[in-house]
This record gives C-alpha cells, sequence and structure tokens, in this order.
C-alpha cells in the first residue's frame, strides 16, 4: 500500500500496529490526523471478531462514516461477535480514515479501488461500496471455486 501510495505521488509513513481497543485505536488515528495526513489507511481489525475494531474506531471519530458489508452472517457469539466483515471510510477534518480487510490480496484489492475511486471522484458513500463490492466479488468467487474443487454444492 505504500508503495502504491508513493506511485501515486502521496509521502508515506507506516503508523505502527494498532492496539485492539477502540479507544487507543480511535486515538492513534486522531493523532495521524492531527499530524495533517490526508489519508489514513488501516489494514484488518475489520470483521467480526469482539477483537476487531477498526470500523468502531473511526466511526467513534466520524460518526458519519460510511461502512459496507463485505460478507454478512449471524453471530455465533464464540468467535463471531458481529454481523459481518466490512470496510469503513470516514473523516476527520480534511483527512480521510480508510479501513480496509488485512489479508494481503484483500488488502491490495480495496486499495487499488480506492485509489481508482478517488480518481474517479467518486463521494464517500459510493467509494465505500466501490471498494466493497469490489471485495465481496473475490469472496464470491473464492466460495464458487472452493465448492467446485471440493465437489460441493451450496444448493442441495
Amino acid at each position: 500500500i505504500m508503495e502504491g501510495l508513493e506511485k501515486a505521488g502521496y509521502q508515506t509513513r507506516f503508523g505502527g500496529i494498532l492496539e485492539d481497543d477502540v479507544i487507543a485505536a480511535a486515538n492513534r488515528l486522531e493523532g495521524a490526523a492531527e499530524e495533517g495526513y490526508g489519508l489514513i489507511i488501516t489494514t484488518g481489525g475489520v470483521g467480526a471478531e469482539d477483537k476487531d475494531c477498526s470500523i468502531e474506531a473511526i466511526q467513534r471519530l466520524d460518526p458519519n462514516a460510511q461502512t459496507a458489508w463485505i460478507l454478512k452472517f449471524k453471530p455465533d457469539y464464540h468467535r463471531h461477535h458481529k454481523e459481518g466483515v466490512r470496510i469503513a471510510l470516514g473523516r476527520m477534518g480534511l483527512a480521510y480514515l480508510i479501513a480496509l480487510p488485512g489479508p494481503h490480496e484483500e488488502a491490495k484489492l480495496g486499495f487499488n479501488r480506492l485509489l481508482e475511486g478517488m480518481e474517479k471522484g467518486l463521494e464517500d458513500k459510493d467509494l465505500a461500496e466501490y471498494i466493497a463490492c469490489a471485495l465481496t466479488d473475490r469472496w464470491h468467487k473464492i466460495m464458487k471455486e472452493g465448492d467446485n474443487k471440493h465437489g460441493l454444492s451450496r444448493h442441495r
């Protein structure tokens, strides 16, 4: 992501790893915005486990942040405490706050869609959906290929 940002003309700095704590993560994101960073991207922490708090950290800073679902399911309250996996796009002052999934291929795909959508001038809600749709399509493809590889069918 940093390499892609630099190729797009951004100056970058790795901000470290956020704690699995909403307040601590929000404070770090707020600090980056206050330092003057205009595009703050996190990867990971967007899942359905109770430790995943990137979405909530962004919503704490921007209650109107756009969140878009990648996957939705019923929580089992063992591992999954939330309704699914989503991304977030919020703003704090002039800074964009973006939460993408952590797995490498998903982060890369989400980042590429972010840049494409920004180049197209998409508004925040449309940009969040543009990113999430590509990630959802990837998951549908993986699930379909997984079923085919194992001779399974989702329709019984």
